[in-house]
């Protein structure tokens, strides 16, 4: 059920309030198609469209850039140049390290609610655990296409609110997989060789 390049185009017309038109040549050029799946996941609220762009259309080699008259966007090939980091990406980043990265409370302790996920594919696990803990996350759109992160792959292990980062490591480990904080998004992607 992933999105095709046209929801992903309506989702960022819905987004920005613009007018946003595909670049049909630049779309065929990177091997896909309008209305094929678009590899990469990305759930959660407040991820700013730098990052979606970055997430979902620059691992195929396009990106979301203004039209010539600055009246709508185009989804065409990815400009050269990378941008810097914007203040709100930085944030985000630290925010969402942090979260990763801190013990749990003692309120949390006391209750100790586990998250349990028993053999369930990694796209869903991720699904049910950006949901529990309110945290945007992804899978490597790049890996997705390379088939080196199999969304389908089953994954077992209990998340708790604390220690996130642990817990998410060990759930991912054992498909060679990682998660690191890319983007504004807590993303799944392969381990490093």
């Amino acid at each position: 059920s992933h999105d095709t390049l046209r929801t992903f185009v309506d989702n960022v017309k819905f987004f920005t309030s613009c007018d946003v038109e595909l670049d049909a040549d630049a779309v065929k050029a990177c091997g896909l198609t309008p209305d094929a799946p678009l590899p990469g996941v990305l759930i959660g609220v407040n991820v700013t469209l730098r990052s979606i762009d970055e997430l979902l259309l620059a691992p195929h080699g396009l990106g979301v850039v203004p039209s010539a008259d600055g009246k709508k966007l185009l989804i065409t090939k990815r400009p050269e140049t990378k941008e810097p980091e914007s203040y709100y990406q930085k944030l985000h980043a630290k925010e969402l390290t942090e979260r990763l990265d801190r013990g749990p409370t003692d309120e949390e302790r006391k209750e100790a609610k586990l998250l349990e996920i028993k053999d369930q594919p990694l796209l869903e696990a991720v699904k049910l655990i950006g949901n529990e803990f309110g945290l945007p996350v992804g899978l490597d759109a790049k890996a997705m296409q390379a088939k080196t992160l199999d969304p389908d792959a089953k994954v077992s292990g209990g998340i708790g609110p604390g220690d996130l980062r642990q817990s998410l490591t060990k759930l991912v480990d054992p498909l060679g997989l990682t998660v690191e904080v890319r983007d504004e998004v807590v993303l799944v992607t392969p381990k490093q060789k």
